[in-house]
């Protein structure tokens, strides 16, 4: 039984042995194998992404010179600058004329907006509210003070102000005195509020007739000067005399629009203020009233 167990064992072992030297003797030539696989592998890899590499080069190069026709391209196409010089150039002499209607229109929108929304404009809720308080408590010469900004020399623009500070100086000449005073500031301050934006409305009316005038000068130049060129140039004629009397009205009815949305927008903020103003010259009237009145039964109590 001893001696099967030691054959067994001894062959067993032969086994063994001889498998390990058979993976031995295998492991080189696996190795190898596997070296070779994988330097296929990135022979491959490197062969692929050659034509991918030498793209990118060749785009990377191409680069500037896009960049630089992309400039070019950019530098062709016309600007706003260049299409309004163009605009004038094809208009003729009389978008000119019509540039000096535009350029009075401007400086009117301009200052007469910086005079009805900032240097006239107050809020006269606030400033009636401090008067009326001031008067009630008999302060006159105070609430003239806040009338005339804290310096009488130089006094609150604000057309509101002045008529409230003139109905405040009458304070204790009698009532007639005080509503002539009031009455007589509100006439003032009106002129001054509504300067120069009726002029607004001539001023479109002169544009419009003005690009009237060069349209029909365009077109009297176009058909003039067709008899005097060739056949195949009578187009380009006809059209630059056609170009000449659309840009000029096209010009004179942009400037009328213009005008007429601002003489719109101005005439009503200069409604609205002088209706303030009024109703404000009534309110400084009673309040005065009432001082006058309080003032006078006070006096007869005290001499009675």
């Amino acid at each position: 039984m001893f001696e099967l167990l030691d054959a067994l064992s001894s062959n067993v072992f032969d086994l063994i042995l001889t498998t390990s030297e058979a993976v031995a003797a295998a492991a080189p030539a696996a190795a190898d194998a596997a070296v070779n696989a994988v330097g296929d592998a990135a022979a491959q890899a490197a062969a692929a992404a050659a034509p991918v590499v030498q793209d990118a080069a060749t785009a990377v190069a191409a680069a500037p010179e896009a960049v630089v026709e992309t400039a070019k391209e950019a530098a062709k196409k016309p600007t706003f600058i260049d299409d309004v010089k163009l605009f004038f150039e094809e208009g003729g002499h009389f978008m000119y004329v019509n540039v000096c209607s535009l350029t009075i229109a401007l400086s009117v929108v301009v200052e007469r907006t910086i005079r009805l929304y900032m240097s006239y404009s107050m809020n006269s809720r606030l400033f009636m509210d401090q008067i009326s308080r001031l008067v009630a408590e008999d302060q006159v010469e105070r609430a003239i003070k806040i009338t005339s900004g804290g310096d009488p020399t130089k006094p609150i623009k604000a057309p509101m102000a002045s008529v409230v500070r003139a109905g405040l100086r009458k304070a204790d000449e009698g009532e007639s005195e005080i509503s002539g005073a009031l009455e007589e500031a509100v006439m003032e301050a009106t002129p001054l509020i509504q300067t120069r934006v009726a002029a607004l409305w001539s001023i479109s009316n002169i544009a419009v007739l003005v690009g009237l005038v060069g349209t029909i000068l365009g077109l009297i130049s176009a058909f003039k000067s067709l008899g005097a060129v060739s056949a195949d140039k009578r187009s380009e004629v006809l059209s630059a005399g056609i170009s000449e009397a659309m840009n000029n009205t096209a010009f004179g009815l942009g400037i009328a629009v213009t005008c007429i949305i601002a003489h719109l927008i101005l005439s009503s903020k200069a409604k609205s203020m002088i209706e303030e103003i009024e109703l404000c010259s009534l309110r400084v009237e009673k309040m005065l009233s009432k001082r006058l009145d309080k003032k006078r039964s006070q006096a007869i109590q005290k001499a009675s």
